[in-house]
């Protein structure tokens, strides 16, 4: 059984081009082009759910060879969040790269039911959007991204100026939201994140369709 096998020695978690030589090879495995393949397929949501989507009664997510998702950091952020679309995983993908996002911020946040996966700013775009779809204007809404995303929006003193104080204010942001940008001290940026998730879709759907194969290509390249 491929998927019980490497399911359970697996462990390792490796970004950057190595993802990208998985799905060279799986394209030549399979003879499947990665072009072809439909990311809002709705089964490939069911990695993140449990492994019965592999075969496997267990309510672990299938998600380990699948790069960006297969640390026990990030496979345990997917079971306290339970994702289920291309957005909420680029949410998680930001979250894990960020610094100051999930530990001490996020995940509290979550536990404490204080606000929804979709309500959590993961990515330096999340804080721009969001505060220019609650009316802040947005040259202001950039400076603060900006700020956020080095670190320094507290640390700057930008969070007590008054000009943002009343932005923020009487655009009715909460004070929970105040304080998470106040912890951050790193994002990842939203388009990084996106194509990280497609990958991470494509190569799901080989490990769903063709296990040996990409087991096979995975521990070919790692």
């Amino acid at each position: 059984d491929f998927h019980r096998l490497h399911d359970n020695i697996y462990k390792t978690d490796v970004l950057g081009v190595v993802h990208l030589e998985i799905l060279s090879l799986l394209e030549k495995y399979t003879g499947v082009s990665a072009k072809d393949i439909n990311i809002n397929d709705s089964e490939l949501y069911q990695l993140f759910k449990d492994s019965r989507i592999i075969g496997i009664e267990s309510d672990e997510p299938a998600t380990i060879g699948i790069p960006e998702f297969d640390s026990d950091f990030v496979r345990n952020i997917i079971k306290e969040t339970h994702p289920e679309n291309f957005g909420d995983l680029v949410k998680i993908s930001g979250l894990c790269h960020g610094t100051n996002t999930w530990f001490y911020n996020a995940k509290e946040l979550f536990e404490n039911k204080v606000c929804e996966l979709k309500d959590i700013p993961a990515t330096r775009e999340d804080i721009y959007n969001h505060l220019i779809s609650c009316g802040v204007e947005k040259p202001l809404a950039f400076k603060i991204m900006q700020a956020v995303r080095k670190g320094r929006f507290m640390r700057s003193g930008l969070n007590k100026d008054p000009e943002v104080i009343n932005a923020l204010s009487s655009n009715n942001i909460p004070v929970w939201y105040v304080d998470s940008l106040c912890k951050i001290r790193y994002m990842f940026p939203k388009a990084h994140a996106v194509e990280y998730v497609r990958i991470a879709l494509i190569l799901g759907w080989y490990k769903i369709h063709y296990p040996a194969e990409f087991y096979a290509a995975t521990l070919n390249i790692r």
